[in-house]
């Protein structure tokens, strides 16, 4: 984790808006979404499917990152408690799992925060975050971390053969996955006008990236963003859980 060139800037203001669906296919929903503007933190997480509690590995991590401390005098030392928020979260799930005697208890996540008109990202899994402003129209900040992905990281795969290919679920890393938790991390500058979607994977397995970035750019505040794309999801058929979250800066 290089935690290195963090800088801070002036502040901006916030708005923002999170819905979460089961969608049509699965009974429950272990998704989970943290939504705070008052501190400035922003996050979704996705309980790991076919695992053991996913439902309870989402609301650990989400716990863990609700401890976080968005007032700090650098943003060298944000980042230091966000990791070690995640750190607290992967060990106990690493613990519950044992306790339970079930392999693995793990989530997917993606969290946003800001700090003195600095966003820090942080990811693990395939939780998204995207950015988007008029020029360029939408940038994907995250860089998922599943098994294909990597083989299109490494040319093993074009990446329109990704989509359907039939491992496209299998995850590389995850907190409580492994002992050792392994982070990725971007910090962004904010402009006035900055839009930022977060999401699980049940929107972006059912709504193509080009429609995201279309209801994105759409009019209506974070709510009705949210409630739009949600739809489109449940069109689309849904089969995963489905969690937004609309920052708007400004």
């Amino acid at each position: 984790m290089n935690l290195s060139g963090l800088t801070s800037g002036p502040e901006i203001g916030v708005r923002s808006a999170a819905i979460s669906h089961p969608g049509l296919v699965r009974e429950q929903n272990e998704d989970a979404y943290l939504c705070d503007d008052r501190r400035g933190l922003w996050a979704v997480v996705d309980g790991m499917g076919g695992h053991a509690c996913g439902e309870v590995a989402s609301a650990v991590v989400i716990e863990h990152i609700d401890n976080i401390r968005t007032r700090w005098p650098t943003a060298r030392a944000l980042a230091e408690d966000v990791i070690s928020r995640l750190e607290d979260a992967n060990t106990q799930l690493r613990h519950q799992a044992r306790d339970k005697g079930v392999g693995t208890m793990g989530a997917t996540v993606a969290c946003l925060v800001s700090f003195q008109g600095k966003a820090l990202a942080t990811w693990c899994g395939d939780c998204r975050i995207y950015r988007f402003r008029h020029r360029p129209p939408i940038r994907l900040v995250t860089h998922d971390h599943t098994l294909v992905q990597q083989l299109v990281d490494g040319g093993g795969l074009r990446p329109e053969e990704a989509e359907n290919h039939p491992e496209s679920h299998v995850l590389t890393r995850a907190v409580g996955a492994a002992d050792q938790l392994e982070l990725d991390f971007q910090q962004l500058d904010l402009q006035r006008g900055d839009r930022f979607l977060l999401c699980s994977d049940g929107l972006s397995r059912s709504v193509p990236e080009f429609e995201i970035e279309a209801a994105c750019h759409s009019e209506g505040g974070p709510h009705r963003i949210c409630a739009r794309l949600l739809e489109r999801a449940l069109d689309a058929g849904a089969p995963d859980n489905v969690t937004i979250s609309v920052v708007d800066f400004g």
